[in-house]
């Protein structure tokens, strides 16, 4: 029986005994638990989470790129009709003023708010990251968090394909920072499906069925869509193998001389060029074709793609151009980027916290345990002070995983590693740490 479930039985008997109320109980279960898709971290995992965090942002340091950090709470406008999350996913509210405001649930259109309020475009490029957290509804909750952390680059203001290249190389590099080994990251094209489906005369709503059903991964739909659409077989069949069109070059050229619309091969040829770019500089292994590869956002104009680590059935890494973002806050400016998902990567992440060195300081003299706490607190030493007069071994048996024992007495005694010796100062206590 879950934790919670055992709790609810147990006060519900109390609860009979005592004679609380039903509203009563439900308000005591709820003091012992978190909303679905809310969690809270004990500390070795929120170690490993921060260690997660410092990792990457020095990563995005040394590429250039300059952290920037967004309210909680934004206007409703700052979303509203810029492709960004679904409306019915976001945590809505009114605030005093009777403004609609909502818990942030994507960071690209506030970025995209600073560059065009904050910058002109004799500043291009911009390069900006983050580490945030996310708020989203879940109604299938299927084990994703409502409130999760997101680490992501974007750089604002160029548009050519190494720009492209330097943001893939970004997220391939946070996934390797991050301990995760065995992931690949699918890139794709927005204008590849649309553009197949122009080519073979999709009225809107088989565009709209058939692009709904390729991100849900309904292949039964697309395939019996696509036999409704007046069209060669060549076509048909191209649309309804959409799942099955991952490799590399080799892939990508077959399909190519199936096509024969302009936009379709346009997205080719440049996914190609990005792929090419990406083996080039050691990452093809990485790296996969995707031609049913959809944008997870709506302002997605060319390159998209999305990451997957093994174990995780869903992705970790969403990225993508959105050259028209920008244009929903006054300025026209290309623009990619990309966001990792913290939460998830940590629980495949081949990274384990270091075991941190701290010292355990007790003792019969009151102001000599509180003045050593100090000095080597002051010597960049972690330490935990207890208050029981234990011994060194006393010390030990409670904490086992300590760097050093220490006891202030009349004489300051040390222990480490089961060796118990009397030393004369806080500068040889040092010594024995670092």
């Amino acid at each position: 029986m879950p934790h919670h479930s055992f709790i609810a039985v147990v006060f519900s008997l109390s609860a009979v005994h005592y004679g609380y109320s039903f509203k009563e109980k439900i308000m005591f279960i709820k003091k012992l638990h978190t909303p679905e898709g809310a969690k809270d971290y004990l500390p070795d995992e929120m170690m490993l989470k921060k260690d997660t965090e410092k990792k990457i942002e020095k990563l995005f340091e040394r590429y250039g790129y300059s952290m920037v950090k967004t309210p909680v709470v934004e206007f409703y406008e700052v979303f509203e009709n810029t492709g960004s999350v679904s409306e019915k996913n976001m945590y809505k509210f009114v605030d005093a003023d009777g403004s609609l405001t909502v818990l942030r649930p994507d960071m690209t259109p506030a970025i995209a708010r600073i560059a065009a309020t904050s910058y002109s475009k004799e500043d291009m490029p911009l390069r900006f990251c983050y580490i945030e957290d996310m708020f989203r509804r879940n109604k299938n909750y299927q084990g994703k968090q409502s409130q999760f952390t997101q680490a992501g680059a974007e750089l604002i203001g160029e548009g050519s394909v190494y720009s492209d290249v330097e943001i893939l190389t970004l997220a391939v590099e946070s996934m390797l920072y991050s301990g995760v080994k065995n992931f690949r990251i699918d890139i794709g094209h927005s204008d590849f499906l649309p553009g197949l489906l122009e080519e073979a005369g999709a009225t809107e709503e088989q565009k709209q069925k058939i692009i709904f059903a390729t991100e849900k991964k309904d292949y039964v739909t697309v395939s019996e869509t696509a036999d409704s659409l007046k069209c060669n077989d060549s076509t048909k069949d191209l649309i309804k193998r959409l799942h099955l069109l991952i490799g590399d070059e080799e892939m990508l050229e077959a399909t190519s001389k199936i096509l024969t619309g302009k936009k379709a091969l346009d997205a080719l040829t440049y996914l190609s060029a990005v792929n090419k770019f990406m083996k080039d500089l050691g990452y093809g292994e990485y790296i996969c074709c995707d031609l049913s590869t959809v944008a997870t956002m709506d302002y997605y104009t060319g390159l998209c793609f999305r990451g997957y680590a093994k174990g995780i059935g869903f992705s970790v890494i969403d990225g993508g151009r959105y050259d028209k973002l920008l244009s929903s806050f006054g300025e026209d400016l290309p623009a990619v980027g990309f966001a990792i998902k913290i939460n998830d990567i940590m629980s495949v992440s081949q990274n384990r916290k270091e075991k941190k060195k701290y010292v355990v300081i007790d003792g019969s003299i009151s102001v000599k345990r509180a003045s050593l706490a100090k000095e080597l607190r002051n010597a960049g030493i972690t330490v935990i002070t207890l208050f029981d007069g234990l011994s060194c071994d006393e010390i030990l048996k409670r904490h086992s995983d300590c760097t050093l024992a220490v006891y202030a007495g009349n004489e300051i005694v040390i222990s480490k590693s089961g060796e118990t010796k009397t030393v004369k100062d806080v500068s040889e206590i040092i010594k024995e740490v670092l």
